[in-house]
């Protein structure tokens, strides 16, 4: 089992409950896993300004090939499947998905 541990920093309350996104892609998407950060124990909605989460991510690769995948990360409104923006250097990044690296599943 792989795990990922993303660490958020709100900016304000947000005002819907967001879903994780994470990708691993090579070629194409091979893998996705969508969850509640937290495992829904603490949704996005009850997040304040400046507060930091802590929110481990299990992976199951078992079904998956060996080889180098590129991993991404991100949040997106499940209700309306739009993707929260993110932006660096105040410039948007594509697909708004942060590229966490490779991993390498053998």
């Amino acid at each position: 089992e792989c795990r990922i541990i993303l660490t958020w920093q709100a900016q304000g309350r947000p005002s819907t409950d967001y879903t994780v996104f994470i990708q691993l892609w090579r070629d194409n998407q091979f893998a996705g896993f969508d969850a509640p950060p937290l495992a829904n124990d603490y949704p996005t909605s009850l997040w304040n300004a400046g507060e930091v989460i802590i929110d481990p991510h299990p992976l199951d690769l078992s079904t998956l090939p060996p080889g180098e995948y590129q991993v991404w990360a991100g949040l997106y409104n499940f209700a309306k499947s739009e993707r929260l923006a993110v932006t660096a250097g105040g410039k948007p990044l594509p697909d708004y998905a942060v590229d966490l690296g490779i991993i390498q599943v053998k």
